[in-house]
């Protein structure tokens, strides 16, 4: 008896036991359905989420062509509507990055149209109009690449062209020996500026962007500014090859506004003695540093880029002899002084056998 209660005992408990585990494999069974379920409508609400997301990405996508759309047709039909300058800014903070946004091409179209048009606003608020230039300006100095550069520049001179029109219709036909108005000086001092700082640090202008200036805003007198002779001095420049830019620039600027001289060639006296003072003190300053044989930013100048510089200068020096009388050349330019300075740097190893120098 006892072994078969014993057995019997032990039946009954084998059997709870495999009644335990199947519960236990019931409700893990269970669970599992309940995981896979709200795993299921996990992914399922996922998928709903980025679904959403997408569909409100592409609306918003959809909104914002839509408003270049309406701007588009605003910019086309109102030229002269001084609301089109309050566009230059905002257009050109979406053209700036064509990979991370979607309507960079169409709203870079837009602006490019806008700051084409001849005709421009001449109603507006001068102090507004030079924060635009200068908001612009410091965009092409943060540019990432040469096109952007270019059309901040460009847009520059649609804002700058709309306050110059608002005093001056038309080119002058003697050159003025100052600024038209306080707005126009306070403008060409931002170009200043941004000349300076392309002189001093790298960026994605270039010198068509100066050298152009008078051909593109010729009401504007660019050889009172600092662009003229400006940034010659070899002890503040980047290196020798800027100072030979800068000569570059100011001969174009200069070969502008002194054509050679013809029947009825209007430059008066006192434009011409504004430029040969600036001519003057330029080149003794860039010839006395070349005569210490200092290094400009860790280099020389090479023997080419002296005959370049005084190329240039030599150009400038006819140009304007072609306007005065003989009497008038030998007391406008103090030839004595900078024939010394060029003896002490032919003198100068470097520049014993230079061409240059001689002529």
């Amino acid at each position: 008896e006892n072994e078969n209660g014993v057995k019997g005992r032990k039946k009954d408990t084998d059997e709870q036991v495999e009644d335990d585990e199947s519960d236990v494999v019931s409700d893990q069974e269970k669970m599992m359905e309940d995981f896979d379920s709200k795993l299921v409508e996990y992914f399922k609400q996922q998928k709903l989420e980025k679904l959403r997301k997408k569909d409100v990405k592409y609306q918003k996508i959809h909104f914002k062509y839509k408003i270049i759309g309406l701007l588009r047709i605003f910019a086309y039909s109102q030229h002269k509507n001084p609301l089109i300058l309050e566009l230059i800014v905002p257009l050109l903070e979406l053209s700036k990055n064509p990979r991370s946004n979607e309507i960079s091409g169409t709203a870079s179209a837009l602006l490019k149209k806008v700051i084409s048009n001849k005709e421009v606003p001449t109603q507006f608020d001068d102090d507004h109009v030079l924060d635009l230039i200068q908001q612009v300006h410091n965009l092409s100095h943060k540019a990432k690449d040469g096109d952007f550069a270019k059309t901040c520049w460009k847009a520059g001179l649609y804002l700058f062209r709309s306050l110059i029109l608002r005093y001056e219709e038309k080119e002058r036909k003697v050159l003025p020996t100052k600024y038209s108005n306080r707005s126009i000086e306070k403008a060409v001092k931002i170009y200043e500026n941004s000349y300076q700082g392309w002189m001093t640090r790298s960026n994605y202008l270039t010198i068509t962007s100066f050298s152009e200036l008078p051909s593109i805003l010729p009401q504007v007198p660019w050889y009172l500014s600092d662009i003229f002779f400006g940034c010659t001095d070899p002890g503040t420049a980047k290196n020798p090859k800027q100072v030979r830019l800068a000569y570059d620039i100011s001969r174009l600027i200069f070969n502008y506004f002194v054509p050679k001289k013809k029947r009825g060639s209007a430059v008066v006296d006192s434009v011409i003695n504004i430029m040969i003072d600036k001519i003057s003190v330029s080149l003794e300053i860039t010839l006395q540093f070349i005569s210490r044989g200092t290094k400009c930013g860790g280099k020389l100048f090479h023997s080419e880029i002296l005959a370049s510089i005084m190329k240039d200068v030599i150009f400038a020096i006819k140009r304007i002899n072609e306007y005065r009388s003989k009497k008038e050349i030998i007391t406008s330019w103090n030839t004595e002084n900078l024939f010394q300075i060029l003896e002490k740097i032919q003198q100068l190893p470097k520049y014993k056998a230079s061409q240059s120098i001689r002529n």
